[in-house]
Parts: C-alpha cells; sequence; structure tokens
C-alpha cells in the first residue's frame, strides 16, 4: 500500500484563478504534539519524517496539477491510500515546494465528533487563519460576502446584518457558497493558491456539500 494521487481533476469554472484543492481521506488518528514556532493554528498533527523519500511519482503528478492551477486551470486532487502509508507527508511535501514557488498555502482538518457535527470544520479553520493573520483581503470583502462569510466566523461582522449561521435553508447555503467561492478566486488573484483539506472522511454534511459544489 502507499499514498496515490487519484482523480485529479478541473474545478468548476467559477474558480478562473490559480487554485488548487488537495483533498486527504485518511484513517490515521492524529498525534497532538507541541505547536511549533510560527503555527497558523493547527493543533492536532501526525508525526512524519523530515526527510522525503519515494513516491516520487505521486509527487509529480501532484506538481502537475498545481502547474496547472498556477497557469489557471483550477483542480481538485485526491490523495488517498492506507492508514500511515505517508499521505499527510506527500501533501506536506507539495505544500512546501508550492511555497518555496511563490504560492498561497491555506489547510484545514476534518475532525471526529462521533454523534455530532462541527459544520463547515476547515473551512472555519481558514477563515481563522486568514483573520488572526489580519489579511488585508478581509478587508475587501464586498457586504453581501462578508455578510455571508460571517455566519461562519462573527469576527468578521462588522455593522453588516448577520445572518443565521444554523441555517438549513437551501438559498442560504446557495449564498454561502457563492461567497466562500468568491473569497478563494479572490486569493487566487494575487498567487497560486492551494488549499488542503486532511481526514476527509470525517467531514461534515455541509463540507461536503460545498466541496461537491466546487468539483
Amino acid at each position: 500500500a502507499y499514498a496515490r494521487a487519484r482523480s485529479i481533476r478541473p474545478m468548476r469554472a467559477g474558480l478562473r484563478r490559480s487554485t488548487m484543492l488537495l483533498v486527504t481521506p485518511s484513517v490515521a488518528a492524529p498525534t497532538l504534539q507541541p505547536a511549533a514556532s510560527g503555527d497558523t493554528g493547527h493543533v492536532a498533527t501526525r508525526v512524519t519524517s523530515s526527510t522525503f523519500v519515494g513516491r516520487s511519482v505521486e509527487l509529480t503528478e501532484l506538481e502537475a496539477a498545481f502547474a496547472d492551477a498556477a497557469d489557471g486551470r483550477a483542480s481538485i486532487a485526491f490523495v488517498a491510500g492506507e492508514s500511515g502509508v505517508g499521505k499527510t507527508r506527500l501533501v506536506d511535501e507539495l505544500a512546501a515546494r508550492a511555497k518555496a514557488s511563490g504560492a498561497r498555502v491555506l489547510s484545514g482538518d476534518c475532525v471526529e465528533l462521533g454523534e455530532g457535527e462541527l459544520p463547515y470544520a476547515p473551512i472555519v479553520t481558514v477563515l481563522r487563519a486568514l483573520a488572526r493573520a489580519g489579511d488585508p483581503i478581509l478587508s475587501e470583502l464586498p457586504p453581501a460576502v462578508r455578510v455571508e462569510l460571517a455566519t461562519l466566523l462573527p469576527e468578521l461582522a462588522d455593522t453588516a446584518r448577520i445572518g443565521s449561521g444554523g441555517s438549513a435553508d437551501a438559498a442560504a447555503q446557495s449564498r454561502l457558497f457563492e461567497a466562500l467561492l468568491w473569497l478563494l478566486a479572490r486569493i487566487g488573484e494575487d498567487a497560486p493558491l492551494v488549499l488542503a483539506i486532511d481526514d476527509l472522511h470525517w467531514a461534515d454534511r455541509a463540507t461536503r456539500s460545498f466541496f461537491a459544489f466546487l468539483g
């Protein structure tokens, strides 16, 4: 068994700019470690080697998908494989190389909560990281986009009306998806964007619906 890149395909036309979505299904349990210097908000990490060995074919596939995204052809790549075969390490290597080439790398983890669900957990992680960093793009949010994103992260709200974050209304979900699409497209205007999502099998229904929307 080994980590492999599979189902690399174009993303929806709405993402005209340089965006690559990396999705990693995994059954490995997270190992809690102290936050490293410069940590962007992750608490649960996995033990991985600092030396990248093998998996050159899979890495080449992902680098080709990233090159397409950098050229304006947004894509989604799934990295699959059995527990412990190096999926997270493979994604980390691609992310490091993309970042070294000038790309923006954002990441979020899906969370296992047993019986309950935390809607949009990896997306909220990304939004919170942008807010904590004081990203100037957040100051550019159109009022309608800000209202929708504030349903996930209330600190994004200003004097604008905050919508109902718990609403399951199809129209409300559609507005939120379009707002998230606007944000990803805007980030991708400045530099290629890699959005890495780990542990997809733990994703809540709302997150799965958003990724289906992107695809």
